[in-house]
């Protein structure tokens, strides 16, 4: 990445615990500052083709591990189990984020890049705190969860149960400690793009402790009383933020309907479909990725002034 200068690394503290961030500064007249939040399971270094394609636009990039994955502190004896027991506490790294962001004097507008988790916990962001970003770019928000062909209403009622039964803290059902890139890439439902498959797969060989397993029932609950919140109609009516929602034609990891819900909510949301593209359109074939990008630089150039 030739165009970066200036990268430094802080390790802003939310309640006692480390979470790691990156940023980057980019050169000439620099035209804002986009703020990565990644999905679950994800890490900084899963974004660096995102980060060369935002300091390639003259943007000032921060991205950060959230509580419990990447480099931040995680929140079990083992490591490989995602949990977190609220979704507030993401809420309170992305304040402790943009704190950060207002202390380095990154330049505004300031805009939001998030996806899956990211978009759900950037939804009530925007929500909490009106005028803190200019613009929200999200790829395939999770809006809505999908159970593998259980009914909703009966993976509700389990999750809570074992919840309730003393098993927060066990990987959900099917889940387990081995991240989900090391299983065979024909039939996953993440991206069509074999060489970027393998290439996040490198990332895990080479540094371990970036990686995640399967999430806790905690985690499963949380979400879903997270999602509660932001379903509803008068929670998203509420967000005035230019919202760009970008959703794959064969996504299988979120519920699409509750994105295509949500994008008539919104009163400044606009929709992208992109065909052929599954859940991690950022990682996606060059071709799907473009589509993504030339929407997005379309999206932003409407949001500058006159």
């Amino acid at each position: 990445m030739s165009e970066q200068r200036e990268t430094r690394v802080d390790w802003p503290t939310v309640g006692g615990l480390r979470l790691r961030c990156v940023t980057w500064r980019s050169d000439g007249q620099r035209r804002g500052t986009v703020v990565i939040c990644n999905g679950r399971t994800e890490f900084v270094e899963k974004y660096l083709g995102v980060v060369e394609e935002l300091q390639e636009r003259r943007f000032d990039v921060a991205a950060f591990d959230w509580r419990g994955q990447g480099l931040s502190d995680r929140l079990l004896p083992d490591r490989s189990k995602g949990h977190v027991e609220s979704f507030d506490d993401y809420l309170a790294d992305l304040r402790a984020i943009m704190a950060l962001v207002d202390r380095l004097a990154l330049p505004a507008p300031r805009l939001m890049l998030a996806h899956s988790t990211g978009g759900q916990v950037g939804l009530r962001f925007l929500h909490d705190h009106p005028g803190a970003f200019a613009g929200a770019a999200m790829s395939a928000p999770m809006l809505g969860m999908r159970f593998a062909g259980i009914p909703p209403a009966v993976a509700v009622g389990l999750v809570q149960a074992m919840c309730a039964g003393g098993r927060s803290r066990d990987y959900a059902f099917g889940q387990g400690p081995k991240p989900y890139v090391y299983h065979d890439f024909a039939g996953n439902v993440l991206t069509s793009c074999e060489e970027s498959y393998a290439a996040y797969r490198a990332l895990l060989d080479a540094d371990p402790e970036l990686g995640l397993g399967g999430p806790t029932f905690a985690w499963v609950r949380a979400a879903l009383r997270s999602i509660a919140i932001s379903r509803q109609p008068a929670f998203l009516r509420q967000i005035d933020c230019p919202v760009l929602l970008a959703l794959g034609d064969e996504e299988q990891v979120v519920d699409p309907r509750a994105i295509l819900r949500a994008a008539a909510l919104l009163p400044r949301a606009e929709l992208l479909r992109i065909a052929g593209a599954r859940h991690e359109i950022l990682i996606e074939r060059p071709a799907l990725r473009q589509a993504f990008w030339a929407r997005f630089d379309a999206w932003f150039s409407r949001l500058q002034p006159p």
